[in-house]
């Protein structure tokens, strides 16, 4: 639905002193932003939407329009006077990346919503690809990889305890887990299109020690890999358009990658091998 074009700033004005006198219901709180308005923080999309009410006569279903950066919403807000601020949900202005390997457990009721793993397999090992549930920090970014990268999502709380939700599976009770608020990819990216683009993974992960990815481009098993900023631009250049997530994608609009300086790195470092492997120690 288009937002009425006749929305003043008095309306929203008068949508502010609603929500002060009744209070922000709870299905109403803002994702991403808000509006700070005298000291106080308010959901954009609940003030356009109680200032239909005195501009037309009815409260805006805050289901038909979208908020966010370059939206109708927020540019009314904005056109008037309002100041809109990101809200702190990643923490820390460097968020950790990570990806992860779900298989069965990608579901609505799971690992759409959260990630757990159990503390040691059936034989009493500990797997470090478990125990990286335990290293996530609240506003850490995760892919999510389940016969395809099929979601990303912005973890919601640091990585804590927690027992087996499914007490009747093959894991054991105890367990790591961390809450997410997941945006699925649609399309999503195939296993092929990320093994297609090993060449340029394997420039953007050699930080990493645990990659991921195999050999031939192929997901590891496993669960939870330590993942690089650098790399997850590469996943949107592939997906070939935003994520649908504003602060995910305002965060990778910041991050630059070369595709032709990959290129010529991964020349150099072919040929830098080649010259390690003739040495004779």
């Amino acid at each position: 639905m288009t937002i009425p074009d006749n929305i003043t700033k008095e309306h929203l004005l008068q949508a502010i002193s609603k929500i002060d006198k009744e209070g922000i219901p709870d299905y109403a709180q803002s994702s991403y932003y808000d509006v700070v308005f005298n000291d106080v923080k308010y959901p954009p999309k609940l003030i356009v939407s109680y200032a239909n009410l005195f501009a037309n006569g009815e409260i805006l279903d805050r289901n038909s329009f979208q908020g966010g950066l370059k939206t109708p919403c927020f540019k009314l807000l904005e056109e008037n006077g309002f100041y809109i601020q990101p809200k702190t949900i990643l923490g820390t202005p460097q968020p950790k990346f990570w990806f992860v390997a779900q298989g069965k457990s990608y579901s609505n009721k799971r690992g759409m919503i959260f990630l757990w793993a159990p503390t040691k397999d059936k034989g009493g090992k500990q797997h470090f690809y478990w125990e990286n549930v335990l290293k996530v920090k609240k506003g850490d970014i995760i892919f999510n990889y389940s016969g395809g990268l099929k979601g990303i999502s912005i973890a919601l709380s640091d990585g804590y305890n927690a027992k087996n939700s499914y007490p009747k599976s093959d894991w054991d009770i105890d367990g790591y887990k961390v809450d997410v608020d997941l945006i699925t990819l649609n399309p999503f990216i195939s296993g092929e299109q990320l093994a297609n683009n090993k060449a340029k993974f394997d420039i953007f992960l050699t930080s990493i020690n645990n990659k991921p990815f195999n050999t031939k481009g192929g997901v590891n098993q496993g669960y939870l890999f330590e993942f690089t900023k650098e790399a997850g631009r590469l996943i949107r250049d592939i997906y070939g358009k935003s994520f649908g997530n504003e602060i995910i994608d305002d965060y990778l609009d910041k991050v630059t990658i070369d595709i032709a300086q990959t290129g010529a790195t991964l020349v150099l470092n072919q040929k830098y091998k080649r010259v390690i492997g003739a040495i004779k120690y």
